[in-house]
């Protein structure tokens, strides 16, 4: 349910034109309200992933929106349909992925209310399909190449998105190492104590095969990881819900500022000498 002629008798609407840029909102991003003239990609209910994908511009540019979880969080991390969701957004003519994720921090110097750029990855999970190279991708219309795992984030965006934090006073880090885990439960001390053993940063539960998926369908793919709290390994003075909360909001505040600050600066880059393969 992802082809290209099945597209095309969804978006009708559209008409043939591309879209460049697709935003994947992670828990709490459940809208962006600086985009205008926002649809839905279907003209009517098809019962596919293109029923949760809206486009909308900003400054002329077109941009894709998808939440994660869904509208209505009906998808846990394990059962998100990622493959479906980058092929999807493939298909539309997405050649950027901004995506956004909530994480704990393992880090004592990346603190709550921080954002991290990450720029590499540990796959901790178990239960997903994390590569189309298992089976013929016959969802997909482009080909699949080989993935250089070593650099799976655009560092590109990156350095576009660092920029963009700084002067907006958005305190940022550029560089970070996610970990991602099967979840929905969150890990024991002794697996917490592992994780920060291994160098890992931040820990979510979405970040793999998010990424491994965008690359191996050569797209340009960026994380915004937004800190709501210390991973409990630390024995730092345990945050109130509210305070937690509160950090939470703050951080989406921030996100829709840094993402509508940005967009621009990524739209009229040149992207011709960085590798998506």
């Amino acid at each position: 349910m992802c082809s290209k002629d099945v597209v095309t008798k969804l978006i009708g609407s559209v008409g043939d034109e591309k879209f460049g840029i697709g935003i994947i909102g992670g828990s709490g991003l459940n809208s962006l309200d600086f985009l205008k003239d926002v649809k839905s990609v279907c003209k009517k209910e098809s019962n596919s992933i293109y029923d949760n994908i809206l486009f909308g511009y900003y400054n002329r540019i077109r941009v894709l929106y998808i939440p994660r979880h869904g509208f209505f969080h009906e998808y846990s991390p394990s059962r998100v349909p990622y493959k479906s969701m980058m092929c999807a957004l493939k298909n539309l003519g997405c050649t950027h992925i901004i995506a956004t994720t909530a994480v704990l921090s393992l880090n004592s110097n990346m603190k709550p209310g921080d954002f991290v750029i990450i720029d590499s990855l540990i796959d901790c999970t178990e239960n997903r399909e994390n590569t189309f190279h298992r089976e013929h991708p016959c969802s997909c219309d482009e080909l699949l190449l080989p993935t250089k795992g070593y650099k799976p984030f655009s560092e590109g965006m990156s350095r576009i998105l660092k920029i963009k934090a700084d002067s907006l006073g958005i305190p940022c880090h550029l560089g970070g190492v996610v970990i991602t885990v099967e979840g929905p439960r969150f890990p024991s001390p002794a697996e917490s104590g592992l994780y920060a053993n291994f160098g890992a940063d931040i820990l979510n539960f979405t970040t793999v095969p998010e990424v491994i998926l965008a690359r191996e369908l050569e797209m340009h793919y960026v994380a915004i990881a937004m800190i709501t709290d210390f991973d409990p390994l630390f024995d730092s003075p345990k945050r109130n819900i509210d305070v937690i909360l509160s950090t939470f909001q703050q951080n989406v505040e921030n996100l829709k500022c840094l993402l509508k600050n940005s967009l621009l600066d990524i739209a009229s880059a040149d992207w011709t000498k960085e590798n998506t393969n």
